[in-house]
């Protein structure tokens, strides 16, 4: 068996080639504000009712995910969508996701342990903005139903189409620039491709290049680092900022090589 446990939004995905094209099949959801699954979940803690799933406008527009039907069940709001997008609302990656954001309220909480009676025993925490619905740190956030246990799917091998013979695991420095596809058909070229006859390590250097220099197109290697810290800035504290009309989705691409978690291996064509 092939057992998967993500947390957050780096991708498990098996890769192969079919002769004709390339496959692929993704193996772990993205845990983002646009996943139904993680926003029923969330809505059902205590925090639930007082969360915002919205749109990272650049003009601080908040327009919810989701909608909620006659009988109460949750789905896409096609209409916020499109609203969204004329706001300008940011595209992350290479599938056209949208930016978007989990807003934790403004709460009082009670502070304990301080030895100076003359200190408030209360301290308020600010509206709080995170991207993800499950992540190992972001401890206060926890609080409200960001939570750390990995989403886990087992996999029969025996099950996998034989045309999907490697594994690849990768972080959004490599998932935000390509399509599964794209990333197939460049490790695992067809017969009739010249680089088919390389050794496999040797494309996946080459294909890290390759991932590397396209950050660097977007913004170079000094300012992809500068515009990510200010991404996350604004991520956190929904601080005003500056506009600007590159996406915001190639903050983290020139360091790729560097965040891409890249590993492939041959597919064991075994009965679990």
């Amino acid at each position: 068996r092939l057992v998967v446990a993500a947390v957050g939004d780096s991708s498990a995905v098996l890769l192969g080639n079919s002769g004709a094209d390339a496959t692929h099949e993704q193996l772990s959801a993205e845990h983002s504000p646009t996943n139904l699954a993680e926003y029923v979940r969330m809505r059902a803690t205590r925090s639930g009712p007082a969360l915002k799933f919205v749109y990272d406008c650049p003009d601080f527009e908040e327009f919810n995910i989701f909608t909620h039907k006659e009988d109460g069940t949750a789905e896409l709001d096609l209409e916020a969508l499109e609203q969204a997008d004329a706001h300008e609302v940011m595209v992350k990656n290479a599938r056209n996701d949208r930016f978007t954001l989990l807003l934790i309220p403004e709460e009082e909480i009670a502070v304990s342990g301080l030895e100076d009676p003359s200190l408030p025993a209360t301290a308020t925490i600010e509206e709080q903005a995170i991207t993800m619905t499950r992540s190992l740190g972001d401890f206060y956030a926890h609080r409200h139903g960001v939570i750390s246990d990995p989403e886990v799917r087992c996999i029969s091998l025996a099950s996998v189409p034989r045309d999907l013979t490697h594994l690849l695991l990768a972080s959004d420095g490599i998932w935000d620039l390509w399509e599964y596809a794209e990333v197939s058909r460049e490790l695992l070229p067809n017969s009739s491709c010249n680089e088919k006859s390389l050794p496999l390590a040797d494309r996946a250097a080459a294909f890290c290049e390759k991932t590397r220099a396209k950050g660097a197109d977007a913004f170079g290697e000094a300012s992809g680092r500068a515009h990510e810290l200010a991404h996350q800035q604004q991520a956190y504290t929904r601080a005003p900022r500056m506009r600007t009309h590159l996406p915001a989705c190639m903050c983290a691409h020139a360091r790729a090589c560097a965040l891409a978690h890249a590993l492939t291996c041959p597919r064991m064509h075994a009965p679990a």
